[in-house]
């Protein structure tokens, strides 16, 4: 008998290639981090704006435990990492914002370092 799980364990990749994220979990802004990262100059720009659309629509609807791992995923892997849209927006600090956004207890699980990459990032059309 299996242990009940909230999150489905990730899958062995079908042939070659990278592990399917979990089934149950926002998989359009695991596909949209990826494909950013391996892009480069505009379209990586594009890419991440869209990426950001999308942390920010997620924040704003709220969500319970499925939403704040999968931020918590994107974050702890370094998935967002210099990843900046046109407009100078981190990926990474509108990840912390959404997993902010869904509140208690979820906005009290962001790691130190997150919490000071969203206060040293560059607010846009400020200054």
């Amino acid at each position: 008998m299996e242990a009940p799980s909230d999150l489905a364990p990730w899958e062995p990749p079908a042939q070659g290639g990278t592990p399917t994220p979990p089934t149950d979990s926002p998989l359009p802004m695991y596909l949209l981090a990826q494909q950013a990262r391996r892009a480069e100059g505009e379209e990586r720009q594009r890419l991440a704006w869209n990426l950001n659309q999308l942390l920010e629509e997620l924040g704003a609807q709220g969500g319970g435990r499925t939403e704040a791992d999968a931020f918590h995923r994107l974050l702890e892997g370094g998935n967002l990492d210099g990843l900046v849209d046109a407009d100078g927006r981190s990926c990474r600090a509108t990840a912390v914002e959404s997993l902010l956004a869904l509140g208690f207890p979820y906005a009290l699980e962001v790691r130190p370092e997150d919490l000071e990459h969203l206060k040293n990032a560059p607010v846009p059309g400020a200054g």
